[in-house]
């Protein structure tokens, strides 16, 4: 913090709850530094800058995702509140760079994210820069419409988390595939794919990350190149 008297800056460090509490702890700690002067002893209207510390928002009972919402986003996420009723899934909806940088700074679990199969570039593209900062991902397909395929990426060390878990139970489970149907322009083929990206794969010749492959055949739900 940077006292507004003074100018002095000061470092207040504040204990935060994991999962989802961590985020509203950030919140009321920087309401807290701005009240009036004498309840707390911080001057009124100090600069605050929280600092994130990845791996923060990890908790066995919340699952936190950030990123773009749709008709089958909402089925998943439906779904794995069913399992359990208590509010255990948070979703911040986002851009493409603000996802990827909760995801970065231990913010979410899951970065929801949308790939153009036909864009120049390919498929790969926003992950590459998620596996320059996070290292090895993994990214789990939601649907495929077209060329365009929804995604969540997680942290490859996070793959048996419980929080990712349950996200890739849902996303094979019959219920989801049946909710699917009924959204527009489901390919009915790929959900709960599993694909991994990273320089450190094994069983992957390329050292570059590696790329989605095309739909398979239905019932052929996991592509996995396993770390």
């Amino acid at each position: 913090m940077v006292d507004p008297r003074t100018g002095r800056e000061g470092l207040v460090v504040s204990p935060l709850q994991r999962g989802a509490g961590a985020l509203n702890a950030i919140v009321q700690t920087e309401a807290v530094l701005r009240i009036p002067v004498g309840a707390t002893g911080f001057a009124a209207g100090a600069e605050v800058r929280p600092v994130p510390v990845a791996g923060a928002a990890f908790a066995a009972e919340t699952t936190i995702i950030s990123g773009l919402r749709s008709p089958a986003t909402d089925a998943l996420l439906e779904l794995r509140r069913g399992e359990i009723p208590r509010g255990s899934v948070q979703w911040t909806e986002s851009d493409v760079r603000d996802a990827s940088e909760a995801l970065a700074t231990g913010l979410c679990h899951a970065a929801a994210l949308a790939l153009d199969h036909g864009a120049e570039g390919g498929a790969a593209d926003p992950i590459t820069a998620l596996v320059a900062r996070v290292g090895e991902v993994t990214v789990l397909e939601v649907t495929r419409t077209g060329s365009t395929s929804e995604v969540l990426v997680a942290p490859a060390p996070a793959f048996d988390s419980p929080p990712i878990v349950a996200l890739r139970t849902v996303l094979r489970s019959t219920a989801f595939r049946r909710r699917l149907l009924g959204c527009d322009g489901y390919s009915g083929r790929s959900a709960g794919r599993e694909t991994w990206y990273g320089p450190g794969a094994q069983n992957c010749s390329s050292k570059e990350p590696t790329r989605a492959s095309p739909p398979e055949p239905a019932g052929s739900q996991i592509e996995a190149c396993s770390s």
